[in-house]
């Protein structure tokens, strides 16, 4: 396990050397941007019932990122994004949450510590807008405003269950239209699928897909409108998953189930107040077209003065019969938090706080109905984002 990590790690790093030496040679271009973030949070859990809950303690979201993103030559671009650490790790769960970024590389239902790395070509035109043109691996095109920040900036407890559960990065190809007045624009998206129904399968063997594994695709198409005060998400998702029958086994591989999606991200801007609603519903079939869904809600206050924002969310999420073992399940979340940006002029530097109560925290065995918000959660941390790129551009 420690060589192949070495080999990621070298091989990175001869990347960033090479990134740099670009940048040197004409600085004026800037032409490359390289990012290392890193995240650490401590996140304790207290019962809000006697009945319900329990004390617990985790490290949210720490983590380390890299960011490289590039152009070369004549309109040809390039994105990386790393995810080198992760240690979603609870008294109540201590499995290894760290080897499974790299022991689950090359496969389309869970996530590695490659999220995206792509390569494209822009062709600008005078009249008839923007195409770019991409190929490697790169978020799915789903239109919620859930999915605009990087997970290292985001919260899992006032995240949905969606968010938290669905392998959004996969393998493939897409084109992009940006019309003249750069306000809209259309994707269409072919990928592998993410496959979620193996995580659900009580046939163990069967959850490790490989990308495009037994002809299992993706398709996309999103749309985006910006304005000055709004900006409006949309996208039709179609995805190819394992068929499992009534005792949730893949008893086939070869068998598809296609599930479509429609997605809506609304986000409206009132000079220091911002208003993100996001809806989506999903189905494997046309006469239940809405078997699973989520409906989300946040409003966050930003002082420009005082480099602080406040925020509060909420949100849903609901499953519709998947099998025996998985009868059906609605999950919520409520919270608050507060954003710190101590440096002047400046937002490397994040120190955050978020006060939330949910019941998708951990690992739950058992769904009954609509679960009671049984538990809180503190999660108190600092996020610092380290522009590599700016010490070899001086």
């Amino acid at each position: 396990m420690k060589r192949p990590i070495v080999l990621i790690i070298a091989a990175t790093l001869c990347g960033l050397a090479a990134s740099a030496q670009e940048v040197s040679s004409d600085s004026s271009k800037g032409n490359v941007e390289v990012n290392a973030t890193a995240r650490f949070d401590v996140n304790p859990y207290f019962p809000l019932t006697k009945e319900g809950g329990e004390y617990d303690f985790g490290f949210g979201n720490t983590s380390i990122y890299t960011f490289i993103d590039g152009e070369f030559g004549s309109g040809w671009f390039y994105s990386i994004s790393n995810h080198w650490l992760g240690v979603d790790w609870y008294k109540s769960c201590p499995e290894d949450k760290l080897s499974p970024l790299y022991t689950s590389s090359f496969y389309t239902n869970s996530n590695s510590w490659v999220d995206w790395a792509l390569i494209g070509y822009s062709l600008e035109t005078e009249k008839a807008g923007t195409w770019n043109f991409s190929l490697g691996k790169d978020m799915m095109a789903i239109g919620l405003s859930e999915l605009e920040d990087n997970d290292v900036d985001c919260h899992y407890d006032i995240s949905s269950k969606f968010w938290n559960n669905f392998a959004f990065y996969q393998w493939g190809a897409s084109i992009q239209w940006e019309a003249p007045n750069e306000s809209s624009s259309i994707q269409l998206q072919l990928s592998s699928s993410p496959v979620q129904s193996s995580l659900y399968s009580s046939n163990l063997a069967d959850t490790r897909v490989w990308p495009f594994q037994n002809g299992k695709l993706a398709f996309a198409a999103k749309y985006r409108e910006e304005r000055e005060y709004w900006t409006g998400l949309m996208s039709v998702n179609l995805w190819s998953d394992y068929l499992l029958d009534e005792d949730g086994v893949i008893s086939n591989p070869k068998a598809t189930d296609w599930w479509g999606g429609l997605a809506l991200g609304e986000i409206f801007h009132f000079n220091d107040v911002t208003i993100s609603l996001d809806g989506m519903i999903r189905g494997s079939s046309w006469k239940n077209p809405i078997q699973n869904s989520l409906f989300n809600a946040k409003v966050e206050y930003y002082h420009e003065d005082s480099q602080v924002s406040v925020f509060a969310k909420a949100g849903m999420d609901h499953y519709g019969y998947l099998s025996k073992e998985q009868p059906g399940y609605t999950l919520g979340f409520a919270g608050i938090g507060f954003h710190w940006y101590p440096i002047p002029d400046s937002q490397d530097l994040r120190l955050h706080a978020v006060l939330a109560s949910s019941n998708h925290f951990g690992l739950i065995d058992e769904y009954d109905g609509v679960a009671t918000f049984d538990e809180l959660s503190l999660s108190i941390g600092i996020t610092y984002n380290l522009g590599l790129h700016r010490f070899w551009q001086k």
